[in-house]
């Protein structure tokens, strides 16, 4: 029986099979697995409790993987896989094309990205190679499989937003990302979580984020961070009227001295934004939810993050707020008596970032998980 075979290098968890329709699969009574890949390269030991563990195969090393494919060569399986490709992930694409499995791939998530020249992103690559090792490594591999046909192309490629076309595919479908379908579950609610009037501060665990040692980049010094912020965050309740919550991410865990009292609420980041005043952001993809609910955004840095993410966080911090016609923010300038200043909504940038980035004509009035269903199981 012909099975849609999952590939990653983190474990299943409850989040993953909603978004990327695992559990939509099975509910639908498709034959569904999650390889999961564990070896040196792929070092992530992120298992809080095990997931649907009777669909979850553990795979340790390239060459149990490839025995693994060469076993299922003849059942037409699909297999979705959820990395992109790059040096770590170059040989399960070669043991991938190799076997001419029929390959599909979700590119959504993209960001803001301004264009830089051509001399400029190389400088920088060769001036940060230290803070840059990984992407460097997988710009090197990508052209070089490209160059000399190493790496298949994907069968399928499911895009959310015109500017979801960077991974290789031979078709192309659209659909919405999965805040959209979020979005539109959310709007169905009436009931507020909070009754005062407040904003949302999107933390993306920056200060003990691993994703960033995953990537090569340092730390910021957490104690100076979290300092900042709060004095920041009382400045925004004093200026504003309002009561600062933090919309904590899914990694992080934090005790009730860190934001120094404020409210932390996991998962109910669209909630949330719904019914806020505005929203505070370094950068994260969570912002769909404030441009999708016409919310005002306020991006916000500090000078350590200028100096030591430079080439990377802040860029995309610059990037988000020019794209949206937002504001930025030094909160070290908190202390030096400035105020932050939060610009209205501008309707034109903010429709265009919902169609750049979260969903298309063709799919926006379409179920995400129709659209992936029958495409995955033809």
């Amino acid at each position: 029986m012909k099975k849609v075979i999952y590939i990653a290098h983190f474990p299943l968890n409850q989040k993953i099979a909603k978004e990327y329709f695992f559990d939509y699969l099975i509910k639908k009574q498709v034959t569904v697995e999650y390889w999961y890949l564990v070896n040196s390269v792929f070092t992530y030991d992120d298992a809080k409790g095990k997931y649907n563990e009777q669909h979850v195969v553990t795979i340790f090393n390239d060459k149990q993987l490839e025995e693994k494919i060469i076993k299922e060569r003849d059942k037409d399986n699909s297999y979705l896989v959820l990395e992109w490709h790059g040096y770590k992930s170059h040989s399960l694409f070669r043991i991938l094309t190799r076997n001419n499995c029929k390959l599909f791939f979700i590119e959504w998530g993209r960001i803001p990205m301004k264009k830089r020249n051509t001399i400029s992103r190389v400088t920088s690559l060769i001036l940060n190679v230290k803070d840059n090792y990984r992407l460097f490594l997988d710009k090197i591999t990508v052209l070089f499989s490209k160059r000399f046909n190493l790496i298949k192309p994907f069968d399928v490629v499911f895009t959310a937003g015109e500017s979801s076309c960077g991974a290789n595919g031979l078709k192309r479908i659209p659909i919405n990302f999965f805040d959209y379908s979020t979005y539109l579950d959310v709007n169905n609610i009436s009931e507020r979580i909070i009754k005062k009037p407040y904003c949302v501060f999107l933390d993306i665990n920056l200060a003990f984020h691993k994703d960033l040692k995953w990537v090569g980049l340092n730390y910021i010094d957490p104690l100076k961070y979290h300092s900042a912020l709060n004095k920041f965050f009382t400045q925004i309740e004093t200026q504003y009227g309002v009561q600062v919550v933090v919309a904590a991410h899914p990694t992080a865990s934090y005790d009730d001295k860190i934001f120094e009292g404020r409210m932390v609420l996991n998962g109910a980041t669209a909630r949330l934004i719904k019914d806020s005043e505005f929203v505070i952001s370094h950068h994260s993809t969570s912002i769909s939810y404030a441009v999708l609910n016409k919310k005002p955004l306020a991006f916000i840095y500090s000078d350590e993050i200028a100096k030591i993410y430079k080439n990377t966080i802040f860029n995309y911090i610059q990037d988000f707020a020019e794209y949206l016609g937002a504001s930025m923010y030094n909160i070290d300038d908190t202390t030096r008596k400035v105020q932050a200043v939060i610009n209205s909504v501008n309707q034109d940038k903010y429709n265009k970032y919902k169609y750049d980035f979260l969903t298309s004509k063709e799919s926006e009035n379409i179920s995400s998980e129709e659209i992936f269903f029958k495409e995955i199981t033809s």
